[in-house]
């Protein structure tokens, strides 16, 4: 009983380290609800070395926008933006990890005139 409660344990720490293993955002330019004049670029920065798979930039009241995905992977991936006029956006993205897995995300800002 004891070797199986053990087995039991060392799993569930397993299982919370996998989870804890995916690449996750930590940081963004512009930050996540900001107020900012038009960037040039986005920048995110992940928890680990990550590949974007999808990304996109939708202003509101208007449809999405594919942005050009970089070649590199890495903790930290910056993209060009298109020129973008005053009103709030979301850009959606989705990144694969060094683990395999597939981690969706969203960021939020404004651009003020």
């Amino acid at each position: 009983m004891r070797g199986a409660r053990g087995l039991l344990a060392a799993l569930l720490c397993a299982a919370s380290g996998a989870a804890l293993a995916h690449a996750h955002l930590t940081a963004s330019e512009p930050q996540a609800d900001a107020h900012v004049r038009a960037p040039p670029r986005l920048v995110l920065t992940f928890t680990e070395p990550a590949h974007l798979t999808q990304l996109s930039i939708e202003r509101t009241g208007n449809p999405a926008q594919s942005l050009a995905l970089p070649d590199a992977t890495s903790a930290t991936l910056e993209v060009l933006l298109p020129t973008l006029a005053p009103g709030d956006y979301v850009v959606h993205f989705r990144v694969l990890g060094h683990d395999g897995h597939v981690v969706p995300g969203r960021l939020a800002f404004t651009v003020v005139p």
